[in-house]
């Protein structure tokens, strides 16, 4: 048991008022002598005794504070599109703020669309973030964070078209088919998959590496979002088929999927097509980190009992979901406020 603990523990038995406080990671602060984490409300390091820096100060100052600001941020900041020329005027600035090159800024900004710009971990944060963007005459927007992680989709095999209709072709059976008015967005996005495999021998205690493979595959993601309550469709362009395009079907499947987007573009007169996905990167891992899973599992590769392989697997999938839903929740608030 931690020192921390063992204080907190005591001052319950005693009948003290306090109480243990749980913090998240990213509130914990490292010590820049044995570099280990300690919680906010420490003057000195629990590991190693050093004094942690005087930016903690600041840190403890913010969450013993009992108002308002000290509360989890429950919103995403988004730039909305109206917003881009006054952007790019103001580029260099943004790219200071977001800790991005201003290049990276203006190929967001020229990608179009919505630009998520911050994800703040307390009220405070985003408070002071949003009043440094409107000083240079920019208005943020707020998407509450449930929205980007709360929603699903159906799998597409395929698609069926008629002159008025669309109607899907998906695993088990249904009756779903929408007149093409009521398409009114498209979010589509390039998935990079990353797995690098280990092989390891372990016996005796010892580790023994016996070789690795690292491979990389990409594939298009196609989302469609109909006029609530209807649910989303999505298309895997790599396991879908494209029959439906009949003699504009080609060879690849992102020939295919550039000739589906546009036949769709032909025929939802309401909808809105997103594919910017790719070109805002650097913004999108500073809202949503790209996540790692790593596991050991047995070799299939090498039948021996004590041959393993460590799999770390890294695709940005999930960054494209959050990405794809709150552009569909900017699209329904904007169709809301024209009704």
């Amino acid at each position: 048991m931690s020192g921390d603990d063992n204080a907190s523990l005591m001052s319950a038995q005693e009948g003290s008022a306090a109480a243990v406080e749980p913090f998240a990671p990213s509130e914990l602060v490292v010590c820049e002598e044995c570099r280990r984490a300690n919680s906010p409300n420490r003057p000195s390091c629990i590991y190693c005794g050093a004094q942690l820096s005087a930016r903690v100060a600041d840190q403890i100052e913010v969450r013993t504070d009992s108002s308002p600001t000290s509360e989890t941020a429950t919103e995403y900041l988004f730039l909305p599109p109206e917003q881009l020329p006054k952007a790019a005027a103001s580029a260099d600035q943004i790219a200071a703020l977001l800790g991005i090159k201003p290049e990276e800024m203006l190929s967001a900004i020229g990608a179009g669309g919505p630009l998520p710009l911050f994800a703040a971990s307390t009220v405070d944060e985003q408070t002071k973030f949003a009043g440094e963007v409107e000083t240079l005459g920019l208005e943020l927007v707020g998407i509450p964070r449930e929205v980007t992680l709360n929603g699903s989709w159906m799998k597409l095999r395929g698609l069926e078209f008629s002159e008025d209709t669309i109607a899907p072709i998906a695993k088990g059976s249904t009756d779903a088919c929408f007149p093409w008015s009521d398409l009114v967005q498209v979010v589509s996005g390039r998935i990079i998959r990353n797995r690098v495999e280990l092989e390891e021998k372990r016996q005796r205690g010892r580790l023994k590496q016996l070789g690795s493979r690292h491979l990389t595959a990409d594939e298009l993601l196609i989302d469609l979002y109909f006029k609530p309550p209807a649910d989303a469709w999505r298309i895997y362009a790599n396991t879908f088929d494209f029959s439906c395009l009949q003699a504009e079907k080609r060879v690849t499947a992102f020939e295919n999927s550039a000739a589906l987007l546009k036949l769709i573009r032909e025929c939802a007169l309401n909808v809105e097509i997103d594919d910017s996905f790719n070109r805002k990167r650097s913004l999108l891992a500073s809202v949503w980190p790209i996540e790692t899973d790593s596991k050991s599992e047995w070799s299939p590769i090498i039948r021996q009992k004590f041959n393993f392989m460590t799999v770390t697997t890294v695709d940005n999938e999930s960054q494209f979901d959050r990405y794809s839903r709150a552009l569909q929740y900017l699209r329904c608030k904007a169709l809301e406020s024209t009704e």
